[in-house]
């Protein structure tokens, strides 16, 4: 997907969440070119995104899977875009819900650092187990993913794993999994992300898939602007591979 990638870069177009090398990769995706226009496919031949031809998007005949250029119906998932600049201070009312449950975390004895296989391990176990039952995409695309891995650890017990890879736009902030359901671990979870990861410039933290309790929980956290994303049939012709 890399050239893919390439083209967008060069015409500073934005990408969607799943616009990147290693999350490509994990979900085995494959790039086609013909002459000057570059797509990226899934294993049966389905178009994922818009077509790219000399750094501009292209509309095809036929369906997209994800498209926030030109599909207007069928929606996929929202985007929440986040600026990391604004995990720093947490001043003002609207952040007042979120230092309320971080403060509870910050104040124990903790660390954030590279993770190990045996954090990823137990981790993933725990999470797993809390998580049974419950609809989770992506799962073998997760294990297969080879971007970077933080975890957090809380009296020297891994308690969350932060993973995450980056395009020419954003930091795609790609998995937050914490060890179990502990008031303000998600809260402490992510503003180590933000604080200690990234720092600075804009994070896409993707979309709610469908669980309404987790597109309020990242609407409380101040994003600066949402993408809406579709998946659907494009209604005019602008262009053929």
């Amino acid at each position: 997907m890399r050239e893919y990638l390439d083209s967008l870069r060069r015409g500073r177009l934005i990408p969607n969440f799943w616009m990147s090398a290693e999350w490509a990769e994990a979900c085995r995706w494959r790039e086609r070119t013909a002459g000057r226009t570059v797509w990226v496919e899934d294993d049966e031949g389905r178009l994922l995104f818009p077509p790219v031809r000399d750094g501009q998007w292209v509309r095809e005949e036929g369906e997209v899977w994800a498209d926030h250029v030109f599909v207007r119906e069928g929606f996929l998932d929202d985007n929440f875009i986040y600026r990391s600049e604004d995990f720093q201070n947490l001043r003002g009312r609207r952040w007042r819900a979120f230092r309320k449950n971080l403060y509870k975390w910050l104040e124990r004895d903790w660390d954030y650092c590279e993770a190990s296989t045996a954090d990823f391990r137990e981790v993933l176990e725990a999470w797993a187990s809390w998580m049974e039952g419950r609809e989770f995409w992506g799962l073998e695309e997760m294990l297969r993913f080879e971007g970077e891995w933080a975890c957090l650890r809380v009296e020297g017990k891994p308690m969350g794993l932060n993973g995450w890879d980056r395009n020419h736009f954003f930091v795609n902030y790609r998995f937050a999994l914490t060890r179990d359901r502990s008031p303000g671990l998600s809260e402490m979870l992510r503003w180590c992300f933000y604080t200690r990861t990234v720092r600075r410039g804009l994070v896409n933290d993707g979309g709610w898939l469908g669980r309404p309790g987790l597109k309020r929980f990242k609407q409380k956290l101040n994003p600066v602007g949402i993408i809406r994303v579709y998946s659907g049939k494009y209604q005019q012709q602008e262009g053929r591979l």
